[in-house]
């Protein structure tokens, strides 16, 4: 299984930590995506939509590379449209947030940076969920372990 594989866990019992994450580079590639009808072809190639934080940015992200993969333009109206097709347009925030999005970026010209930050904390994530269950996983083989020496000596 590799690292893209991973599924995220975003909490364990007891840690209150927000997992890695950059709201504001999220933020930055739906709204080049938007703005620039080319960016989603410089981002597509490596970044997933896994690897958002939000699950709005994600549903944003992933309905822009279904609408690239058959070929359609990534712009505001198709993107509402698709997600408004699989009803996930109000969960999402709305038109208003999409449109929101769109104001945040003044150009596209760095959205392959800010798509390898999303990536990178998406990595970060699987990395540290990864951690953790295997780290589950050691502590239940050593209680096993422990229960039957226990049950040896006894």
């Amino acid at each position: 299984m590799s690292v893209a594989e991973l599924p995220i866990s975003t909490s364990e019992p007891g840690i209150d930590r927000i997992p890695p994450n950059d709201l504001a580079a999220e933020q930055s590639v739906l709204g080049s995506v938007l703005i620039d009808r080319d960016a989603i072809t410089r981002v597509a190639g490596f970044l997933r939509a896994e690897d958002f934080y939000r699950e709005a940015h994600r549903a944003i992200y992933q309905a822009a590379l279904d609408l690239y993969s058959r070929r359609e333009p990534c712009d505001f109206v198709l993107i509402c449209d698709e997600l408004e097709r699989r009803g996930q347009l109000e969960q999402i925030g709305g038109p208003a947030y999409v449109t929101s999005l769109i104001s945040l970026v003044p150009t596209a010209v760095n959205v392959e940076f800010y798509g390898h930050v999303v990536e990178r904390n998406g990595i970060l994530r699987r990395l540290i969920s990864a951690g953790g269950q295997r780290s589950e996983e050691h502590t239940s083989e050593l209680q096993s372990r422990q229960y039957l020496v226990c049950r040896l000596l006894l």
